[in-house]
């Protein structure tokens, strides 16, 4: 009776893993196609300035920076969500966009009840000026600066 219950406790991670597979393997063909539309259609990066939410912690905010520094040519700014409240960031057609962080946690439970606990980041972007959020990007990562990176690279792909 042992053996069947861990042959069926294996099968089961089996199934849980190809699910897995699956449902990352559609989310990047949702990024790279824009068919969740995740990029909005107007979304021009020559006009206006991107915001970018900061996310993670230790030096993630800094890795953010290089990541946009190094890929993104136009222009941006790396905020906080309270930062939108100063009137310098008043101006919704100058500052209508952000890429808004998300935090997702995944935990996994082992056959010998060991369970893992890992961390997500993706991002979205919402356009401030008609209060509208856009679907996940797709491209999550362990670190926000990773996620971003891709996101950005992607941009710079489709709108060039």
């Amino acid at each position: 009776m042992q053996k069947i219950k861990t042959h069926l406790a294996g099968l089961l991670l089996i199934c849980i893993a190809l699910i897995g597979i699956v449902g990352s393997n559609s989310s990047k063909k949702a990024f790279e196609s824009n068919s969740n539309h995740w990029l909005p259609d107007d979304f021009n990066p020559n006009k206006g300035v991107l915001l970018v939410e900061k996310a993670g912690h230790h030096k993630q905010p800094e890795k953010m920076e290089t990541c946009m520094s190094t890929n993104y040519p136009y222009k941006y700014e790396l905020i906080s969500l309270d930062d939108l409240n100063l009137p310098k960031y008043a101006d919704k057609n100058t500052y209508r966009f952000i890429l808004k962080s998300v935090q997702s946690e995944h935990y996994s439970t082992y056959t010998n009840g060991e369970t893992m606990h890992t961390t997500g980041f993706d991002f979205y972007f919402y356009d401030r000026l008609n209060d509208k959020a856009y679907s996940k990007s797709g491209a999550e990562f362990g670190w926000p600066a990773e996620s971003l990176e891709k996101i950005v690279k992607k941009i710079i792909q489709d709108r060039q």
